[in-house]
């Protein structure tokens, strides 16, 4: 309920991982920005809390062949 303030959520989880964590996922870009913007660094039940964009990884791509 306290990330809709930013935009609509379409999955939220905490503390699966690891204690004191979770993950949100929104529905647009610019509602994830929205969130970071006007939440990040505000308090939940008395904890101040922390937003951060997860950015893809980069993965090596890797070819069927071997070359020699």
């Amino acid at each position: 309920d306290f990330m809709r303030q930013a935009g609509e959520v379409t999955y939220a989880d905490a503390h699966k991982e690891r204690a004191n964590e979770g993950v949100i996922e929104f529905r647009s870009y610019s509602d994830m920005r929205r969130a970071l913007e006007k939440l990040d660094g505000t308090d939940i039940n008395g904890r101040k809390i922390r937003l951060v964009e997860d950015k893809p990884r980069r993965r090596r791509s890797y070819s069927g062949s071997r070359s020699r």
